[in-house]
């Protein structure tokens, strides 16, 4: 890498409503593009379709304010970024 060149890093995004509808087609187009993916939803274990190297399901209820900053922290802790942010 020459002076002044950033080394590229990973393209994340956290979507809503994954499981299903908008979410789910959102998730599979970014995961097909290469993003890390943070799949959220009520329904986690309904993200079968995201069986995916690059994606993490988290089950969540987006209307609990406390458990959105927990998966929020966590999600902090792993990446300095977001990327897309997609409320489904």
């Amino acid at each position: 890498m020459g002076v002044g060149e950033k080394k590229e890093s990973q393209k994340v995004a956290i979507i809503t409503g994954a499981s299903s509808g908008i979410g789910l087609e959102c998730a599979l187009m970014l995961l097909d593009q290469g993003y890390k993916v943070y799949a959220l939803s009520r329904h986690a274990t309904l993200c079968v379709a995201l069986n995916h190297a690059l994606c993490e399901s988290i089950d969540i209820d987006v209307s609990d304010s406390n458990a959105l900053k927990e998966v929020f922290s966590n999600i902090s802790a792993k990446e300095d970024h977001c990327d897309v942010l997609i409320n489904s």
